[in-house]
C-alpha cells in the first residue's frame, strides 16, 4: 500500500513539474563538484528532499540526450558539455542503492529518507567526484587578427 502511496505521489510530481529538455534549450543548473557533499541531494540545497526525489525520478525517465552539431559556437559548446557533466553528477549523487543505474527505485529511497522512513543510502560513495571537471566557458580572444597601418 506504501509502495502504491508512493509511486502515485511520484507521477503526480512529474506531471505538476515538467522537465523539458531540447538540443540546445536546456535549462538545468549544474554545480562543481566540490558543492556536492550529500549523497542524494541532486539540487546541491545541502538536504534531502522531496525535490532530490523528483530530480532522480525525471532524470531516470527522461528518454533525452544532446548531440552537438560540428559548427557549434562556444556557447553550444559548453551547454553540451554541462549537460554530459550533469549525466555524470546524477549517476554518482542520485544512485543512492548503488546498483550504478539512476531509476525510480533511487527516487523512492531518496524519498523515504527524506519523510524518516529510512535512516541512511546503500551507497554513500561520492569519491568520482573529486576527478570531475566542471566545464566553463573560457573566453576567446582573436589571435589572427593583426593591426594594420592605413
Amino acid at each position: 500500500m506504501r509502495r502504491c502511496i508512493c509511486s502515485f505521489l511520484i507521477g503526480i510530481l512529474i506531471l505538476v513539474f515538467p522537465f523539458s529538455v531540447s538540443a540546445f534549450g536546456w535549462r538545468e543548473v549544474v554545480f562543481p563538484p566540490e558543492q556536492y557533499t550529500m549523497m542524494g541531494d541532486v539540487n546541491v540545497d545541502k538536504k534531502v528532499n522531496s525535490i532530490d526525489a523528483l530530480r532522480v525520478l525525471q532524470y531516470s525517465v527522461s528518454k533525452y540526450d544532446m548531440f552537438l552539431p560540428g559548427n557549434a559556437t562556444p556557447e553550444e559548446t559548453l551547454r553540451y558539455e554541462q549537460f554530459q557533466y550533469y549525466k555524470t553528477v546524477m549517476k554518482l549523487v542520485g544512485d543512492v542503492t548503488g546498483d550504478g543505474y539512476v531509476n525510480s527505485q533511487d527516487a523512492l529511497h531518496i524519498l523515504q529518507y527524506a519523510v524518516g522512513k529510512r535512516d541512511a543510502f546503500e551507497n554513500n560513495d561520492l569519491s568520482g567526484l573529486q576527478d570531475l571537471v566542471y566545464p566553463e566557458l573560457v573566453p576567446t580572444t582573436p589571435t589572427d587578427v593583426t593591426p594594420t597601418d592605413k
